[in-house]
């Protein structure tokens, strides 16, 4: 805890020229059959070649924070020394508004209300936000995404106190909110939405309470269902339980009135069969069209 008070902020810069001689070598290769548009800065990968996240104004509070302490360091100072992990949410909250003021001020602003990323593998096309063309520029014209993975072993409440607050402060600065990754936010749902009155699309994972979620969510927001990707990965699918995994889902969402989205990610190994990747989308267009 007593290393935090050595943080400083950090500086942010852009290679403007650097930028202007990538884009003439693309454009050079294969500029007269593929258009080359110069795009988001990806603050989420930031290596040369890792830019698949590019697009969604990731946030990340929690998710840098576990770098700096770990795991134990983050669910145990909670208890042990709660002022720290405060102080370090502060620092976290404090770099990432700098981080969005700098890109605003310098004119780095790129729309995501296309087929940019506006969440994790969730597309940004909308009418509550400017088209891309029509975009000023501005942190409001865009998406953010949201999430705290890290802190899903913690109550509500110490959610509550910890980390939703801060949360709230960098995405109120955005136009729409697409919450969560991995983690199950269930049980916390209620706090997110009565926090962030720009929220509109949520994450729904595999571990998630479906029918609570619909409840909650309603006809309000996007119930943006993760699909299980057991069922098709490995060396023999299992097409039972992918169908099974797709009825509650749409089950679920009915009942709540919900509109839906599927974004089947994380299917890293299917067995060299890559048909199965047309056979599961033809399998949940039959289970929600019936």
């Amino acid at each position: 805890p007593d290393d935090v008070a050595l943080l400083q902020p950090r500086r942010f810069s852009v290679d403007r020229e650097g930028t202007r001689a990538r884009l003439r070598l693309l454009e050079d290769t294969f500029g007269d059959i593929l258009p080359v548009q110069v795009g988001n800065y990806d603050h989420f990968m930031t290596d040369e070649g890792a830019e698949s996240w590019a697009g969604n104004y990731f946030i990340g509070l929690s998710w840098q924070i576990y770098r700096f302490i770990g795991n134990d360091g983050l669910l145990v100072w909670v208890y042990e020394s709660p002022e720290t992990i405060h102080e370090l949410m502060e620092y976290m909250t404090q770099d990432r508004l700098r981080l969005f003021d700098y890109l605003e001020q310098q004119g780095l602003i790129v729309p995501n209300t296309d087929n940019m990323l506006a969440g994790p593998r969730a597309y940004g096309y909308c009418s509550d936000l400017p088209a891309p063309d029509e975009a000023p520029g501005t942190l409001g014209d865009l998406w953010c995404w949201a999430e705290s993975q890290e802190s899903a072993p913690m109550s509500p409440a110490m959610f509550g106190e910890f980390v939703l607050p801060y949360l709230k402060r960098v995405t109120d600065r955005f136009g729409l909110v697409y919450y969560g990754c991995c983690e199950p936010q269930t049980d916390r749902l209620e706090r997110i939405i009565e926090a962030m009155p720009n929220l509109r699309s949520v994450s729904v994972t595999p571990w998630a309470d479906f029918d609570r979620t619909a409840e909650l969510l309603g006809d309000r927001y996007v119930f943006s269902r993760k699909p299980d990707p057991v069922p098709i990965s490995g060396p023999q699918p299992h097409w039972e339980n992918a169908e099974a995994d797709l009825r509650r889902t749409r089950e679920a969402a009915r009942r709540g009135d919900c509109n839906v989205e599927l974004l089947f990610r994380d299917v890293y190994d299917v067995g060299g069969d890559r048909s199965r990747l047309r056979t599961w989308t033809d399998l949940a267009r039959s289970v929600f069209e019936t």
